[in-house]
C-alpha cells in the first residue's frame, strides 16, 4: 500500500498474513494479566 500499489483484500499473501496476525493476537488475549513474562514475550515477538 506504502508504494502505490492497489490494495487487494482478497489477495492470498493478505489473508495468509492476517490469519497469522489474528492468531498471535488471540494468543496475547488469553493470558492472564498475571501472566506478565508471557504477555511480554508474546507483544515482543509482534513488534
Amino acid at each position: 500500500m506504502h508504494i502505490g500499489e492497489l490494495y487487494l483484500p482478497n489477495d492470498d499473501e493478505i489473508i495468509q498474513d492476517q490469519i497469522k496476525k489474528l492468531d498471535r493476537l488471540y494468543d496475547f488475549n488469553m493470558t492472564r494479566p498475571t501472566q506478565l513474562d508471557k504477555r511480554n514475550a508474546e507483544r515482543d515477538t509482534t513488534l
